[in-house]
């Protein structure tokens, strides 16, 4: 950062990274290594929230500091397979009902002990999310993509129109261009 506080931009207004603040960046992914909290790390290096500490590891992950990243990657990926074996020892135990009086329940008529499913229900719930988080971190997720339907008489193309003849583009070339519409928008849906 600068002496007066503000961090530089770049053109459209995007903070550039310093020597400074890429010198932070490391530091942070070092404490992120060790485990340290993300609430800790952001108070200890000023990022102003737990937040902010995660967002950084989301752009150093994307940005030119690869092997860091890598090994960032890696950890959390490690993070998240200890907790989905958690997770598969809850599914793989049995877990009975108890009662108010802390004993286990049983059935009525066999006296077998009533077995709980919500527990289980609960760990696959939560094995979900986080094969959820492990695939949002290597990139498994697809786009979403968009469909839109279109039909004669669009306003847009009206505006489109009026403003490719303003700019003295003639009806062959107009044909030619990429993105011009021709109808109006019935209905927007998105696919998963």
């Amino acid at each position: 950062m600068r002496p007066d506080g503000d961090q530089p931009r770049n053109r459209s207004g995007r903070f550039v990274k310093t020597v400074e603040s890429i010198d932070r960046d490391k530091q942070a992914l070092q404490m992120v290594r060790h485990h340290v909290p993300y609430q800790e790390i952001s108070d200890r290096l000023g990022y102003g929230g737990e937040q902010n500490v995660r967002r950084m590891i989301k752009n150093v992950l994307a940005e030119t500091l690869r092997g860091d990243a890598e090994e960032v990657r890696l950890i959390l990926s490690e993070r998240l397979d200890t907790l989905a074996r958690e997770c598969w020892k809850v599914m793989l135990t049995d877990h009975f009902v108890v009662s108010n009086s802390g004993k286990i329940a049983t059935h009525p008529v066999t006296g077998e002990p009533l077995k709980d499913d919500s527990v289980r229900l609960a760990a696959v719930d939560r094995l979900t999310r986080i094969i959820d988080q492990y695939a949002k971190l290597h990139g498994a997720h697809l786009p979403t993509t968009t469909r839109v339907e279109l039909s004669q008489g669009d306003e847009i193309n009206a505006r489109i129109e009026a403003l490719l003849s303003e700019m003295g583009i003639e009806e062959p070339t107009r044909q030619m261009l990429p993105g011009t519409v021709a109808g109006e928008v019935v209905s927007v849906a998105e696919e998963d």
